[in-house]
C-alpha cells in the first residue's frame, strides 16, 4: 500500500504532500492541473522511470519545474508498506547532472546514490518489475482499454512480454538458428576430415622420427671431434700469444734502454750548464737572503695596509664633511631667501594695514544690511502700487480704496501719479542693487586681504627663529670648511708616504724574483743529479729483464707455431661447416616431424569435436522442443488463471444479468476478450458491448492481470477511466468501484476531471487546482 507521496519542483508541483489509505483514493482536477504528473512521479519514485520517458515523449530534465519558477532540481519521495515493513524511496533529479536515490526500511538507510540498486530493492520488496507496474498496475491516461485497442499480433506480443514468453520464443528461435549452424559446421568438418589419409601420415611420421634419430647421433660424433680440435686451437693460440708477447716485451725494453741512454747523455750536459750558472753560490746563502727579503716585504705590506686603511677612513670622513658643507650651504641659502621674502611681506603688510581693517569690514557689512532692507521695502511698495494701479484700471465709478466717486479723468490722474512714483521707486531700487553688488565685492576683497594679512603676520613671526637658525647653520658651515682643509692636507701627506713605500716594495719584489730564479737553478741541479742516479739503476734493471726473457723463448719458433695454428683452425672451420649443414638437415626433419604431429593432433581433435557437436545437436533439439511446450503451457496456465479471476470479478462488478461471465480466449494465435451471454454463447467485447460494459470488461481484465501477475501488490492506478463513457456509465462505474472493487484490490487510485467519481471514494480524495493563465503551480486541497 502506498502511504505517502511528496513532490518538490516536479513539473507543476512546487511542494505537494499527499497521504493515502486503503480503498479507493481519488485525484480530481481540470486538465493541466498536474494530476497525471503525480502518478508519473509515483512510477519514477519506485522505478526511476515512467512510460513517457521510456517512449521518449519526455526527457528527465523536462520533469524539473520551469514555470512559474525555473528550478535546478526536483525531488520525489514515496512511502509504502510491503511485507510488514514501512519502506521509503527518495529520488532527486539535478538539471544536467543526473539523479540521486536513497532507500529506507523502517527509517534505516539501506542504499544511497545508486539509482539502479534502489530500483532493484523496490522490485525485490514489491515482487513486481517496472514492465508489470507500467502495463498492468498503472493505467495511463485514457488507456483503460489499452489491451482491447491493440492490433491482433501486437496484443499477443504485449501480453507475451508481460508473461516474459518472448524470452522463451527468442531462445527457441536462437536454438533453431544454432542447430542449423552446428549441422553445417559438422558437415564441413566431416568433409575436411575426409580429405586426409591418416595411415599414410602416420607411416611418414615414423620414417621421419627414425631419420631424426640417425642424424642426431652423427651430429653428436662430429661435435665431439670439433671439441678436440677446438682444444688444440686454444692451446696453440695461448702458446703463440705467450711467445709473441715475450718477443714484444724484449723489443719494448730494448727501445726503453736506448731512450734511457739518450736521457743520461742529455742530463750530463744539463748538469754541466747548471753548475756553471750557480758556481760560487750556496743554497744556505740564498735561503737566508730570501727570508730577509720576505720579512722586509711583510713589514712593508703591513705598513701600507695601515696607511691605506687610514687613507680610506679619511676619504670617507672627507665625503661626509663635503655632504655636510653641501647641506649647510643649501640651508643658509634657503633661510636667506626666506628672510628676504619675510622683509618683502613686512613691507606689503604695512601697506595692506593702511588700506584694510576689521572696522572697515564692519562698516561695509552694516551698509550692506541697510541697502538690503531698503530694497525689500521698495519691492513691497512697488508690488502694492502695481496691485492698486491694476484695481484702479478695472474700477468703474467708485474708488476701490475709499469708495469715493471716481471719474475717468480722476482715475487717469491717480494712475499716472502712482506709475510715476513707482518708476522713481524702481530707479532707486536699481541704484541700490548696483551699490549692493559693489559693496559685496568690496566685502569679499576686504575679507581676502584680511586673510592674507593674517598669513603674512604668521610668516613674520618666524623671522627671529630663522635668524637664529641662520647663525647656527653658518657656524656649522665654517667648522666643516675648516675640517675639510685639515683632512685634505692629511690625505695628501698619506698619499706621498704610500707612494714612497710602494716604490720600496716594488724594488724588494724584483730582488726577490731574481733570488728565486737562482734558488730554482740550484734545486733543478740537485733534482737532475738524483734523476740521473735513478736512470742508471733503471738501465741495469732493463738489461737484466731482456736477458731473462731471451732465456724463456730459447728454442721456440713463432713462425712454426703460427703455421700449426692456421692448419688446426682450418680443420675446426671445416668441421663447423659440416655440423651446421647437418643441423639444418636435422632442423628440416624436426620441422616436418612437428608439422605431421601437429596435423595429426588437429585432425584427432576435429574428429572428437565432430562427435561432441553431434551430441550437442541432440541436446539442442530436445531443448528447442521443451521451449515450444513451455510457451504453450505458460499461455494455457495464464489464460486459465486470468479467466478464473475474471469469472469471480465480473459477477461482483457487473450489476446486470445479460452477460454472466467474462473470459480471455486464444483464437487464431491471438488473445480475444469475450462476454458470455445468458444463453451460454460467447461474443467478442469489441463491437458488441456498450461503453459502460466495455469499461467494466477492461477494468475486470486489468484487475485479473494484476492478481495473476502481481498477486502480492493488489494496487490499481486508473488515469481518466471515464473516457468515452456517458453519464449513466460513469455512475455505474463509481458504484462498482465504491462497493465491489475492495474485494479484489487493497488500494485503487483514480485520476479524473469528472467530480462525479467522488462517489467512488472510500479512502482519500484530493482536488488539484492551478491557474494556467498565469503559469501557476498546483494547489493540493484535501476533500475527504
Amino acid at each position: 500500500m502506498i502511504r505517502r507521496v511528496s513532490l518538490k519542483n516536479w513539473k507543476v508541483h512546487l511542494n505537494s504532500n499527499l497521504n493515502f489509505e486503503k480503498g479507493v483514493n481519488l485525484i480530481v482536477g481540470h486538465n493541466g492541473s498536474g494530476k497525471s504528473s503525480l502518478f508519473d512521479a509515483i512510477c519514477f519514485g519506485l522505478y526511476g522511470t515512467f512510460p513517457k520517458i521510456q517512449s521518449r515523449k519526455e526527457k528527465l530534465d523536462d520533469v524539473i519545474m520551469r514555470k512559474p519558477f525555473e528550478k535546478d532540481e526536483a525531488e520525489v519521495y514515496i512511502e509504502f508498506e510491503a511485507n510488514g515493513k514501512i519502506l521509503g524511496v527518495r529520488r532527486v533529479l539535478r538539471r544536467g547532472r543526473g539523479s540521486y536515490a536513497e532507500f529506507r526500511e523502517n527509517g534505516k538507510l539501506l542504499e544511497l546514490q545508486s539509482s539502479q540498486r534502489v530500483t532493484e530493492l523496490v522490485e525485490r520488496e514489491l515482487k513486481t518489475s517496472y514492465e508489470l507496474f507500467s502495463k498492468v498496475i498503472y493505467t495511463e491516461q485514457n488507456e483503460l482499454d489499452y489491451f482491447l485497442r491493440l492490433q491482433a499480433g501486437e496484443r499477443k506480443k504485449k501480453i507475451d512480454e508481460l508473461l516474459m514468453i518472448e524470452k522463451f520464443e527468442r531462445a527457441r528461435a536462437s536454438s533453431s538458428t544454432l542447430i542449423h549452424r552446428l549441422e553445417q559446421i559438422v558437415r564441413d568438418k566431416e568433409k575436411y576430415l575426409a580429405s586426409f589419409d591418416f595411415e599414410k601420415m602416420k607411416v611418414e611420421l615414423e620414417a621421419v622420427k627414425n631419420e631424426v634419430k640417425r642424424i642426431g647421433e652423427g651430429l653428436k660424433e662430429k661435435k665431439l671431434r670439433l671439441s678436440e680440435v677446438a682444444s688444440q686451437v686454444i692451446w696453440l693460440k695461448e702458446e703463440y700469444e705467450r711467445v709473441k708477447k715475450i718477443k714484444e716485451e724484449i723489443e719494448e725494453r730494448q727501445k726503453e734502454l736506448k731512450a734511457i741512454e739518450a736521457i743520461l747523455e742529455e742530463s750530463k750536459r744539463e748538469i754541466l750548464r747548471l753548475e756553471a750558472e750557480v758556481r760560487g753560490v750556496s743554497r744556505e746563502e740564498i735561503e737566508k737572503k730570501l727570508r730577509e727579503n720576505e720579512k722586509l716585504k711583510k713589514d712593508l705590506d703591513f705598513y701600507l695596509k695601515e696607511k691605506r686603511d687610514r687613507l680610506e677612513r679619511l676619504q670617507r670622513e672627507l665625503s661626509k664633511i663635503e655632504s655636510e658643507i653641501q647641506f649647510y650651504s643649501k640651508e643658509v641659502g634657503r633661510i636667506k631667501e626666506k628672510l628676504f621674502e619675510i622683509e618683502k611681506v613686512e613691507s606689503n603688510l604695512q601697506e595692506l594695514e593702511k588700506k584694510f581693517s576689521e572696522a572697515l569690514l564692519t562698516e561695509k557689512e552694516k551698509r550692506l544690511q541697510e541697502i538690503t532692507l531698503r530694497i525689500e521695502v521698495l519691492r513691497n511698495e512697488i508690488k502694492k502700487e502695481e496691485e492698486a494701479i491694476l484695481q484702479l484700471s478695472f474700477a468703474e465709478d467708485k474708488c476701490p480704496v475709499c469708495d469715493s466717486k471716481l471719474t475717468e479723468d480722476k482715475k487717469k490722474k491717480i494712475v499716472e501719479k502712482k506709475q510715476k512714483e513707482n518708476e522713481e521707486r524702481k530707479k532707486e531700487e536699481l541704484e541700490l542693487v548696483k551699490e549692493r553688488s559693489e559693496i559685496v565685492r568690496e566685502i569679499e576683497e576686504i575679507k581676502a586681504n584680511l586673510k592674507e594679512m593674517e598669513r603674512m603676520r604668521f610668516l613674520v613671526k618666524d623671522k627671529e627663529k630663522l635668524m637664529k637658525e641662520l647663525e647656527v647653520d653658518e657656524s656649522a658651515l665654517k667648522i666643516n670648511e675648516d675640517n675639510r682643509i685639515s683632512v685634505l692636507k692629511e690625505i695628501d701627506e698619506l698619499k706621498n708616504e704610500i707612494e714612497e713605500k710602494e716604490e720600496m716594495l716594488k724594488k724588494v719584489s724584483e730582488e726577490q724574483s731574481k733570488i728565486e730564479i737562482v734558488r730554482q737553478r740550484i734545486l733543478d741541479l740537485e733534482n737532475l743529479r738524483e734523476k740521473s742516479l735513478e736512470y742508471e739503476k733503471r738501465k741495469e734493471k732493463v738489461k737484466k729483464e731482456i736477458l731473462e726473457r731471451l732465456q724463456l723463448i730459447e728454442g721456440k719458433d713463432v713462425e712454426e707455431i703460427e703455421r700449426k695454428l692456421i692448419e688446426v683452425i682450418g680443420k675446426e672451420k671445416e668441421l663447423a661447416v659440416d655440423i651446421k649443414k647437418t643441423e639444418e638437415i636435422l632442423k628440416e626433419k624436426l620441422v616436418r616431424k612437428e608439422e605431421l604431429e601437429k596435423n595429426l593432433n588437429i585432425l584427432e581433435r576435429e574428429r572428437m569435436e565432430v562427435d561432441r557437436l553431434r551430441k550437442v545437436l541432440i541436446d539442442l533439439k530436445i531443448f528447442k522442443q521443451a521451449l515450444e511446450i513451455t510457451q504453450v503451457k505458460i499461455r494455457e496456465e495464464f489464460v486459465e488463471t486470468v479467466n478464473y479471476y475474471m469469472a469471480n470479478i465480473w459477477q461482483c462488478l457487473y450489476p446486470y444479468g445479460d452477460y454472466v461471465s467474462l473470459a480471455l480466449k486464444i483464437e487464431e494465435g491471438d488473445y480475444v476478450l469475450q462476454l458470455q451471454e445468458r444463453g451460454g454463447k460467447w461474443v467478442n467485447v469489441e463491437g458488441v458491448a456498450s461503453g459502460g460494459e466495455r469499461s467494466l470488461a477492461c477494468l475486470t481484465l486489468r484487475i485479473a492481470f494484476s492478481l495473476a501477475l502481481a498477486p502480492q501488490l493488489r494496487i490499481l492506478i486508473l488515469d481518466e477511466p471515464t473516457h468515452n463513457l456517458d453519464q449513466k456509465a460513469i455512475e455505474e462505474l463509481a458504484k462498482v468501484l465504491r462497493e465491489n472493487i475492495s474485494e479484489f484490490m487493497d488500494q485503487v487510485f483514480i485520476i479524473t476531471h469528472d467530480e462525479k467519481l467522488q462517489e467512488a471514494v472510500t479512502g482519500k480524495a484530493y482536488k488539484f487546482e492551478r491557474e494556467k493563465s498565469i503559469d501557476g503551480y498546483t494547489q493540493v486541497i484535501e476533500i475527504s
